[in-house]
């Protein structure tokens, strides 16, 4: 399976059937992306605009795109109380992929100092910052034995984004 073309593909579907026209519309663009993205990856599709979601069965893993849902794997060692789950992804092929995105309330030197806290236990193994003018970014990166988290924190003019990238073996 070729992630980039799947993505590529579900990205491209989530767009059709987001700009579907009622309910009929609706279905008959979810369908029609289901069949390409199908004949394109020889698998399972199902598309769900009614919850935003977009889920792609293969043999060789799976892909989950959804709005504001935490995936069901989500580790609970690792918080979401720091900001608002906007976007999420899961992803099964050589292991367990999540990535969640998000605005946050808090500055940069907030959420980093709130995720350094929480995961005190695991081992910080890269940190990276930058600062220009309005806008500010952090990178700092995890691990705990064999699973991996990256956090990412950009403000821009007072405007801060969150994301986390997770990753493990299955």
């Amino acid at each position: 399976m070729k992630v980039r073309a799947i993505g590529t593909l579900a990205l491209g579907a989530a767009l059709v059937v987001t700009a579907g026209c009622g309910k009929v519309a609706e279905k008959a663009a979810e369908k029609t992306a289901e069949k390409v993205v199908e004949d394109q990856t020889g698998g399972s599709v199902d598309f769900d605009a009614d919850d935003g979601g977009i889920d792609i069965e293969t043999e060789d893993g799976s892909l989950s795109i959804g709005t504001g849902d935490v995936p069901e794997e989500w580790p609970a060692d690792i918080p979401l109380d720091v900001f608002e789950v906007e976007t999420s992804s899961s992803s099964r092929t050589d292991g367990l992929s999540i990535y969640l995105s998000g605005p946050a309330s808090s500055s940069v030197d907030d959420v980093v100092a709130a995720y350094r806290d929480a995961l005190s236990d695991w081992d910080e193994t890269g940190d990276l910052s930058s600062s220009t003018g309005d806008f500010e970014s952090a990178t700092v990166s995890f691990e705990d034995g064999d699973r991996t988290l990256t956090l990412n924190v950009v403000e821009d003019a007072g405007d801060t984004q969150v994301s986390l990238s997770y990753s493990a073996p299955e």
